[in-house]
């Protein structure tokens, strides 16, 4: 199992001061007249600097991955203000066109795609490609009863079935741009904000432009 250095560190420096400790103490204590073997005093001299060895290692990585974390954060800023490709389930709607893509899974004999507003409603249904593999589709804002969508935040999800009528996986990807970044203490990693609301993890951007 590996060894996180972070958490470790401080219970091997307490070993490290104990270990000093008890030896001094011994050194102190021991009879004039019938001193500590050298050989055992040799050994424990070798323990003491693996010890000490150890500790400035644990100390060595714990530097590393903090500068690991910072770097792999400053990289993370450099999504602000470009177009990215994720997966998540809403997006921003400019008006105009707004860019989807969709994966389906094999032994699909339906796909819809269906645009939702925030609340959830299905405003837009459109029939899918039931090919396996990725597909893309440029929403133009038209709703089904024929008049155009605002702009503003919608969601987007595709529903695939087989012949018999079983759900077939299908996941939906969309383009949209970062507006922020937001860094996590607790995970050491950042999340970047969507201009439609949406949060994806750095890891999970697909193509990035822009």
């Amino acid at each position: 199992m590996a060894v996180d250095p972070v958490s470790s560190t401080p219970q091997t420096t307490t070993d490290y001061q104990t270990f000093l400790k008890l030896l001094t103490a011994q050194l102190r204590n021991q009879d004039p007249l019938a001193p500590m073997d050298s050989t055992q005093f040799v050994t424990q001299l070798a323990t003491f600097s693996q010890v000490e060895q150890l500790v400035s290692a644990n100390k060595g990585l714990t530097q590393l991955v903090d500068a690991t974390g910072a770097n792999t954060n400053r990289l993370d800023l450099a999504y602000l203000g470009r177009s990215v490709e994720a997966q998540t389930d809403r997006f921003a709607f400019d008006g105009s066109k707004a860019a989807l893509a969709y994966a389906v899974g094999k032994d699909a004999k339906t796909v819809e795609i269906q645009i939702k507003s925030e609340d959830g409603t299905v405003v837009r249904h459109i029939a899918g490609e039931t090919a396996e593999g990725r597909h893309e589709i440029d929403w133009d804002g038209t709703l089904d009863d024929g008049t155009r969508a605002p702009a503003g935040t919608y969601l987007v999800g595709a529903v695939a079935k087989s012949e018999a009528g079983d759900a077939v996986d299908a996941a939906v990807v969309v383009t949209d741009t970062v507006t922020e970044v937001i860094f996590s203490p607790d995970t050491g990693s950042a999340v970047l904000v969507l201009k439609g609301g949406g949060q994806v993890r750095s890891a999970d951007v697909l193509k990035v432009s822009g």
